[in-house]
């Protein structure tokens, strides 16, 4: 009985082996080919073999990221781009879409079937293509930037545009989101670009980037940032040229009249500027006539002028005939309540011109120059002198402390009023320019003289008939003229506390000499003055200007 079972169940087991077919497992192997670089910047060519025994894959393609580490431990999580499925042995391909050309890629061909799912070995891929900021070179408020681009060369490849997107407010500018500057060309080789941006805003930083362009496609360097600092602004200029003219602001307007339209003041004969204008460089910004020098006051030149208690005062100066000068000492006051123009008291010096004057504490010093001296010769001047308003007439003026033996006397000095002192710059003396400064402390009371000091030593080139004003706590310098190097256009701030000067943004008119410049509220105003022009290509012919310039200080960012 035992031994029927047995041998029934040998019977069962061995008919067993000939029932059903297993069910087939597919066997394959994916590898990955070497990238290659499209036709166009950016895309790249992909491609697999699928070595297939048997049966299909569900699914093949390729996987890639910028991390080797992520397509090693995690490529479930990478970029993916599905070609489906199949069932016979493949070679496949992708191009990609348009990549950044200044990352590494990697690749990985895969293929998936049931639970398993094979990857071939990484790839990677590196266009080597970038555009990068360089520097931006200031000018003013304009700027060229210098960009760099490397790589089309090695990969005989062009771009059909190029350039940058820059802005005051965006970080990360995009030729859609920001302000450009654009080169449409077909370029294929490496090496650097520039851009020109001009009317930029004063103490403002920019961000700026530069891209690449390949029909739809942009591709940008990194962003970076650079800075435009104070500068000069150009405004309405005046009604006609004007130098050795006089200026002074009231706190709300500034004043400008007297001088001449001749160049240098040379060969003067009767050509005299009897016009005054106001400016309001907040208002309208236009030069509006508002009185005249009248008939019976002598008309001038290289006159000094101040404004103290809502009056304008003018004095000394002088005036020109064929073949005579006269170096004056007379005095004027306008006083625009009444709009009438009076004599005030004369100067007490020896007649001049080319004097400097400044106004301390609600008082005028007026002092140096050149005129006759007590022996009727020409000479330059040391002495000084301080105008009281607020005396009676005939004792407005009195004598104050003079330069001291070891200045040189001079003229066509500049003068600044600057925290409460008085700043002496410059000036020539016979064929010198002078480079000696000095600064006056005002007198304490009636019977002090003051005194003075010697100034820090102004660095750059010694001149005369320059320009100077104050804003906030600094004070600048510049233009000018020198004997060997005729007219300047550069511009110095002196800061007091370091007790040293730099220099900013050069002056950006024509350079010249006898300009007007004063103080406007946080801002500084040139105006006018003269200089050369080169006619013929050889030949220098002088030239008054009416050009006007605001100088904005920079700030800090």
């Amino acid at each position: 009985m035992k031994k029927s079972i047995l041998f029934a169940f040998l019977i069962a087991a061995v008919g067993g082996c000939f029932g059903p077919e297993l069910e087939e497992l597919s066997f394959f192997e994916v590898v990955t080919g070497a990238p290659e670089a499209d036709t166009e910047l950016g895309r790249i060519r992909l491609s697999g073999v699928l070595d297939l025994d048997k049966g299909e894959v569900s699914d093949h393609g390729f996987v890639w990221s910028t991390s080797l580490e992520q397509l090693e431990t995690a490529p479930e999580t990478a970029n993916r781009y599905s070609l489906g499925s199949t069932g016979q042995n493949d070679i496949f391909g992708w191009t990609t879409h348009p990549l950044s050309l200044d990352s590494v890629y990697f690749f990985k061909a895969y293929a998936i079937s049931g639970e398993r799912i094979v990857y071939g070995s990484a790839m990677s891929f590196y266009w080597g293509v970038s555009v990068e900021f360089l520097e931006a070179q200031i000018f003013n408020d304009s700027a060229v930037v210098l960009c760099n681009i490397q790589g089309l060369e090695a990969r005989q490849t062009t771009v059909g545009e190029y350039g940058i997107a820059y802005s005051s407010e965006i970080t990360d500018p995009t030729i859609s989101s920001a302000a450009t500057f654009n080169i449409v060309q077909q370029r294929g080789f490496d090496g650097l670009f520039s851009c020109q941006l001009p009317n930029l805003s004063f103490n403002t930083t920019y961000h700026v980037r530069p891209y690449l362009k390949i029909q739809d496609n942009v591709y940008y360097g990194d962003p970076d940032t650079f800075s435009v600092d104070g500068g000069w602004q150009r405004t309405t200029d005046l009604d006609a040229p004007l130098t050795r003219a006089c200026m002074v602001y009231t706190g709300q307007k500034v004043i400008v009249g007297s001088g001449t339209p001749a160049p240098g003041g040379g060969g003067l004969q009767s050509v005299y500027n009897p016009t005054f204008w106001e400016f309001h460089p907040d208002g309208a910004g236009q030069w509006v006539s508002f009185t005249e020098f009248p008939d019976l006051l002598t008309k001038r030149v290289s006159a000094v002028s101040f404004y103290l208690n809502d009056k304008l005062y003018i004095g000394t100066g002088k005036y020109e005939e064929p073949g005579i000068t006269y170096y004056l000492s007379t005095f004027f006051v306008y006083d625009p309540s009444t709009n009438a123009w009076d004599y005030d008291e004369d100067f007490p010096g020896n007649i001049r011109n080319e004097a400097v004057a400044f106004v301390i504490n609600g008082k005028a010093y007026v002092g140096t120059g050149q005129g006759e001296n007590d022996q009727g010769n020409i000479d330059n001047f040391k002495d000084f002198y301080e105008f009281d308003p607020g005396r009676p007439f005939g004792m407005r003026w009195r004598p104050v402390a003079a330069l001291p033996a070891a200045a040189t006397k001079r003229t066509a000095a500049t003068g600044i009023a600057f925290q409460g002192k008085g700043y002496l710059l410059g000036g020539v003396n016979g064929p010198n320019e002078l480079s000696d400064n000095w600064v006056f402390t005002p007198p304490a009371n009636d019977g002090d003289p003051g005194s003075w000091a010697p100034h820090s030593a102004f660095t750059a080139r010694a001149r005369k008939y320059a320009v100077g004003f104050t804003i906030g706590d600094k004070a600048y310098y510049g233009l000018g003229e020198t004997f060997n190097n005729g007219e300047l256009s550069d511009f110095w701030e002196y800061s007091p506390t370091g007790n040293s000067w730099r220099e900013v943004t050069p002056f950006q008119g024509e350079a010249r000499a006898r300009a007007a410049g004063v103080s406007i509220g946080g801002r500084g105003l040139v105006a006018g003055g003269d200089g050369r022009r080169i006619v013929n290509n050889n030949f220098f012919e002088p030239e008054t200007y009416a050009d006007c310039w605001i100088y904005i200080p920079d700030q800090p960012q």
